[in-house]
């Protein structure tokens, strides 16, 4: 319709009528792009909040996580000391719970965070969805904290080796069936490792005194426990780092929610 009317006073020659036929068509056009552009802003708007969300829901996790992992580790710490503390005793003064102690001390949770959600908005570039230039970079540093922790993380000893290449594997076998692993899920579905704190098992007397003598005079398992022990410790510092910044990015995330 306007175009048959721009024709028409174009033929006659009625510039006023094609003057405003052509700002009709482009306020039109204007007024389009406009719109569109408001639509898209408001769907990139709701996708970086959507992001957000996403991320303080893993992160909210990932700190939980290490949570456990502190307690796990931090009971397979417990486990080392009294271990190490065993060597200095003499065999009549050690039982069965010693020996359960250079097990359990040996015991390792390969604890790794889910980073779904910033992986996707690495590899898609929907990072700069996020139009807060401080909290990517925010978001960018913890992930980057939490690849660091990682590294940290798989830099065990050869504590876990050497010990069970050396306890015998009846002694191995009953503490695992009685007080190994335990995966727990909580109420969020969110799944952990737990080692218990305490653990009784049942061994004959002459069995037990004999490979509390053997392993008390085992000098590579006690190396490799003293160097383990300080392992653990660092590992234990990393986690409690990670728990730290992650609570300053969870903070930082429901500022912008």
């Amino acid at each position: 319709m306007i175009l048959r009317r721009f024709v028409t006073a174009f033929r006659r020659q009625d510039w006023f009528t094609v003057f405003v036929e052509t700002m009709i068509v482009v306020f039109g056009v204007f007024i389009g792009l406009q719109v569109n552009n408001l639509n898209e802003a408001r769907q990139n708007n709701d996708l970086a909040e959507s992001y957000i969300d996403r991320l303080y829901s893993d992160i909210e996790l990932e700190r939980a996580m290490w949570g456990k992992a502190i307690d796990y580790f931090g009971t397979a710490r417990e486990y080392g000391a009294a271990a190490m503390a065993g060597y200095s005793k003499p065999a009549e003064e050690l039982d069965e719970q010693w020996l359960i102690a250079l097990y359990q001390a040996s015991q390792v949770w390969f604890a790794a965070p889910n980073r779904s959600t910033f992986d996707e908005l690495q590899s898609t570039g929907r990072i700069v969805n996020i139009r807060d230039e401080d909290l990517r970079t925010s978001i960018s540093n913890h992930y980057q904290r939490v690849t660091q922790t990682g590294i940290t993380l798989v830099q065990s000893s050869q504590y876990r080796r050497v010990a069970r290449l050396h306890i015998h594997e009846d002694v191995q076998a009953v503490v695992r069936a009685r007080c190994g692993d335990k995966w727990v899920t909580d109420e969020r579905n969110f799944y952990y490792v737990a080692l218990p704190q305490t653990c009784d098992i049942d061994l004959p007397e002459d069995f037990a005194r004999a490979e509390i003598g053997r392993m008390l005079a085992n000098e590579e398992v006690r190396r490799e426990l003293r160097f383990h022990l300080s392992v653990l410790d660092a590992q234990i510092g990393v986690m409690t780092n990670a728990t730290e910044t992650a609570t300053a990015t969870l903070t930082k995330l429901d500022l912008a929610r």
